[in-house]
């Protein structure tokens, strides 16, 4: 086991990470810097499910992306803190960063970034019962992703999800009558 270790096998990426840290602090890379940090509080969170030790990373991150000016990354921040937001059951707070993403024209929010805003606050509306809108935002997504076979499986996913938890609700409804 110890020799595993001695090769970097710790099996979380966490001699990966350190390594990237100490060259983002050698070089001043803020970019990559933030980029770890995103990187370590989602291992974080897939690791141990530890929400605060994310959000502790996350605020690192966003803070050395608004120190310097790192606004390409702002739209996968607010992503991520939808997810912790919605992980700790604020569904509010998740809603508010999907839809802020979901809606934002800004150049600088990457297409995948708005696809998957869009998904979750779809989603986040099917939770709530408004099925005829998260449908409608599905099918304006899924015009919109045609060409992509990524976007548009996660599109397709998200769709499924929302009909599935739709005839569940429509099965429950009808077995209580």
């Amino acid at each position: 086991m110890s020799a595993l270790t001695a090769l970097g096998g710790n099996g979380g990426g966490q001699d990966e990470l350190a390594f990237l840290k100490l060259k983002a602090r050698e070089g001043r890379h803020h970019s990559l810097a933030t980029t770890t940090l995103l990187e370590e509080a989602r291992l974080e969170l897939r690791r141990s499910g530890n929400p605060p030790k994310s959000l502790e990373c996350l605020l690192q991150a966003s803070h050395l992306a608004a120190v310097h000016g790192l606004h390409n990354l702002a739209s996968s921040i607010t992503m991520f803190e939808g997810g912790i937001a919605d992980r700790v059951g604020q569904q509010r707070l998740s809603t508010n960063a999907y839809d802020y993403v979901r809606s934002s024209t800004n150049s600088q929010c990457s297409i995948s970034d708005r696809v998957r805003a869009g998904c979750r606050y779809a989603y986040q509306l099917a939770r709530k019962g408004s099925y005829s809108v998260a449908n409608g935002t599905m099918e304006h997504l899924h015009e919109h992703v045609q060409q992509i076979p990524k976007l548009a499986q996660r599109v397709a996913v998200f769709s499924t999800l929302i009909a599935l938890q739709q005839s569940i609700r429509q099965w429950v409804a009808f077995r209580d009558t």
